[in-house]
């Protein structure tokens, strides 16, 4: 790949970056406000306004689970030289584990948020159990691809 075409790739990469994470924040900071921006171009567009948040929240955690299978199917090809992907499945089972538990405390104390806390963080857990596996096993030079960690 040329220099040129890497660094393109890298500033596409990058927005995204910004833009997931912008968009996040203002999902977790400001969830119904947000909703609310929304349903106002909606009406822009003489569309009725969503009742509450739970429609998307299904949806986006149906997203979310589709691109956490496919990252871990893409890290069971090679474990080692993908590890790195790892990271990010990680650190976002960890995430939802942990708003569980702080939805469990704060609003509304479910069995299920204490379920989804338990389950989301063993899953967090084996992830990055297999992560230090993957890179120790990576540093004796059991990488098939030299992927960096």
């Amino acid at each position: 790949m040329s220099s040129v075409v890497a660094t393109r790739l890298e500033v596409v990469f990058r927005v995204l970056t910004s833009t997931f994470a912008a968009t996040g924040a203002m999902f977790f900071l400001f969830p119904n406000d947000f909703v609310g921006a929304l349903n106002d171009v909606g009406a822009f567009l003489q569309l009725p306004p969503a009742p509450d948040l739970q429609g998307l929240w299904l949806l986006l955690g149906r997203a979310y689970l589709v691109a956490v299978t496919a990252v871990a199917f893409l890290i069971a090809g090679d474990p080692i030289g993908r590890r790195s992907m790892m990271v990010p499945l990680g650190l976002g089972t960890a995430a939802g584990s942990l708003m569980a538990l702080v939805y469990f405390f704060a609003f509304e104390r479910y069995f299920l948020h204490l379920a989804a806390f338990f389950l989301a963080g063993t899953l967090a857990a084996m992830v990055l159990g297999a992560w230090v596996v993957a890179s120790r096993e990576a540093l004796k030079g059991g990488s098939s691809s030299g992927a960096a960690v």
